[in-house]
């Protein structure tokens, strides 16, 4: 993946004074500008301000999904699948980014996997995306409402 930074809030004299950028071009710009700039990383900060986990992706099932419990036993089965082999999804990672970027080295990539990424949804997982959802509800973000989480 090439790096594309897009966007970003306009300083006084026109220079870009912040950006969001995510996935593996964040990854990269950190490993290649981490002494350049003030980066924050949305989950430390999200951890920082709450003590909750911050929740990124979810893989959800609309309601009126026919079989909706075999599929989700269906996904959990195929994620438990991967992490019983964590180490070859680590290095199909380090093989997908070392022709284009071979900053991105095992070290981290195996460190990141292991230490930064969560595949479950439990209890605090649960309270940091109510609480998300509640603050996005305070500042209009999005609309007052109750949110059940309801696990197949």
């Amino acid at each position: 993946m090439t790096a594309r930074l897009t966007g970003g809030v306009q300083g006084s004299a026109g220079l870009t004074r912040a950006r969001l950028i995510i996935g593996d071009q964040a990854i990269s710009f950190r490993q290649n500008h981490a002494g350049e700039f003030q980066l924050w990383d949305l989950g430390e900060q999200w951890k920082e301000l709450t003590g909750l986990p911050f929740v990124y992706a979810l893989w959800l099932i609309r309601p009126e999904v026919p079989d909706a419990k075999s599929i989700a036993q269906r996904l959990r089965g195929l994620r438990d699948e991967n992490l019983a082999d964590i180490q070859a999804i680590v290095s199909d990672a380090v093989a997908d980014v070392a022709d284009n970027n071979p900053a991105i080295a095992r070290e981290f990539l195996d460190r990141y996997y292991h230490e930064y990424l969560r595949f479950g949804f439990g209890t605090r997982e649960k309270q940091g995306l109510q609480t998300f959802a509640d603050l996005c509800a305070k500042h209009g973000v999005l609309p007052k409402r109750a949110r059940e989480f309801s696990l197949l």
